[in-house]
């Protein structure tokens, strides 16, 4: 009897074995299809840095943590950490980068996801303008640790003194020959002052603007006088000095009837207009170019011939403008004189 109630014990011991390894085998499969349903493939785009995984948390936090990425102050995420992952299968993550912002001497380390200087100061809502400098480009690209510096527009006076330069004044003389000149009095040198508003950082000036100009001392002009007497040489070897040259005309006339119209008797014969007697020396000219009374010297431009010394002391109803009229003791030298070019050297 005691056999038997053994047996059916040990039966029942083994049933109950195989009845719990079964009951685990079926959790284990349970537990391992509920895990597969609701894991969820995710791509995380971590600043350019893509990865494709499932995930099995909810939310979009959890599945950062699951995946091994951690967020910085000032990362910005397309999505909010609360939000649930299966509405969110891509998330996008742009990192921040570590700015040094130094604002009217005031430093702080601050976190940025935007691209330029100007974005940034905008982003910070910096006043930049009237009121504040800010200390290199707008366009520079952000880059992580860079520095952005900030300094308020305070400005200083600055007087800064300049020289005025003197002008010269130049007269001409009657004195000197041509070529020849002399400093009637030296020049002296003015004084101004030039005010301006000049902004400085670290010791270097970044504007300078100027906002008013005195003048302290008046510059004195200098004058210097220049020769206007040129000096000719004959072709007897001496020389005269002259005050001016005019290209002329010249033709030739005597005391007779065929040049002045007049013969001997009559009241006004071998005078001329002048009430010089008429004589080699004396010539006819128009007054209105030459004065009469001014002394002349008369010559070919090219010194084929000479006339000489003169004086202009007659006029003629021909002689108008460049022309002068040569006296002549002889009608054979009048006739053999005609016409030709001349160059009068009005004496000093």
């Amino acid at each position: 009897m005691n056999n038997f109630k053994n047996y059916l014990k040990s039966c029942f011991t083994v049933k109950s074995a195989l009845i719990c390894t079964s009951c685990l085998v079926a959790a284990i499969l349970t537990m391992s299809l509920v895990l597969t349903a609701i894991a969820k493939d995710v791509q995380i785009n971590d600043d350019g840095a893509v990865l494709n995984t499932k995930i099995y948390s909810r939310t979009v936090q959890g599945a950062l943590k699951e995946a091994g990425i951690a967020l910085r102050t000032g990362d910005e995420m397309s999505c909010s950490p609360e939000d649930l992952v299966k509405e969110n299968p891509v998330i996008s993550i742009q990192r921040a980068a570590a700015v040094n912002l130094s604002y009217h001497g005031k430093e702080e380390v601050v976190y940025t996801t935007k691209d330029t200087v100007k974005e940034f100061i905008e982003e910070k809502q910096i006043p930049i303008g009237d009121e504040n400098l800010l200390i290199g480009s707008l366009e520079e690209p952000i880059t992580e640790n860079m520095t952005v510096t900030v300094i308020p527009k305070i400005y200083k006076e600055v007087v800064e003194t300049e020289d005025i330069e003197f002008g010269i004044i130049k007269k001409a003389s009657y004195n000197l020959e041509q070529g020849a000149t002399r400093v009637v009095s030296e020049g002296e040198t003015g004084v101004k002052e030039n005010v301006y508003k000049v902004l400085e950082h670290d010791g270097q000036i970044l504007e300078k603007v100027k906002v008013a100009e005195n003048v302290v001392k008046e510059p004195v002009s200098k004058i210097v006088e220049y020769g206007t007497i040129a000096v000719m040489k004959t072709s007897r070897g001496d020389t005269f000095r002259y005050k001016k040259v005019i290209d002329v005309r010249a033709t030739a006339y005597d005391n007779s009837f065929a040049s002045n119209g007049k013969n001997p008797g009559d009241p006004y014969y071998g005078i001329t207009a002048s009430g010089m007697k008429a004589r080699r020396g004396v010539i006819a000219v128009d007054p209105r170019v030459i004065p009469l009374g001014t002394r002349l010297y008369v010559a070919a431009a090219d010194g084929s011939w000479t006339y000489g010394y003169c004086i202009a002391g007659d006029t003629g109803g021909a002689i108008k403008g460049n022309k002068i009229d040569l006296f002549f003791d002889t009608a054979a030298e009048v006739r053999k004189f005609g016409v030709r070019n001349a160059r009068v050297y009005i004496l000093e």
